[in-house]
């Protein structure tokens, strides 16, 4: 392997160790290298859980309504622009000279903080309840976030 960095996620010193060695056994050492490990909690962030609740939600709406929703795709992108459009919707235009930028489509990238994640999560979960759908809770920032709220 001709890498210049390896980088990788470890939960225990044992691991930690077993990564390091996985690592000076990928390199042949020709061209420096810089090894990084980080301790993994495994709580996943929000647009992980975002992603897995996409995936989720399409295998059951395929399986609940297959001609309404035959057509999503299988990583759950078609289902994440239909949230993105139903809670999120546009940007406002915007004069810039003498020209104006039409509005687009909000998405991910315009929720800056972890509070409007949450927001936008939790709002997805309500539509979602109101469909009867269920989606799955892995350890999350968001999961955390959800516990602190009702505490």
């Amino acid at each position: 392997m001709k890498a210049e960095k390896y980088s990788g996620k470890a939960e225990s010193k044992e691991a930690t160790m077993v990564a390091v060695q996985q690592a000076l056994d990928a390199f042949d050492f020709e061209y420096p290298v810089e090894i990084s490990i980080q301790h993994y909690t495994g709580v996943k962030k929000y647009n992980a859980v975002f992603a897995i609740w996409s995936r989720h939600v399409t295998e059951e709406f395929k399986r609940k309504w297959p001609k309404a929703y035959g057509m999503l795709d299988k990583d759950g992108n078609t289902f994440r622009r239909m949230m993105y459009q139903i809670i999120l919707g546009k940007t406002q235009p915007i004069k810039v000279g003498k020209s104006i930028l039409e509005p687009r489509q909000k998405d991910w990238d315009d929720l800056t903080t972890n509070a409007l994640k949450y927001d936008f999560l939790r709002r997805v979960e309500e539509w979602l309840l109101d469909k009867g759908v269920t989606v799955p809770e892995p350890p999350s920032e968001y999961l955390n976030d959800k516990r602190k709220q009702a505490a």
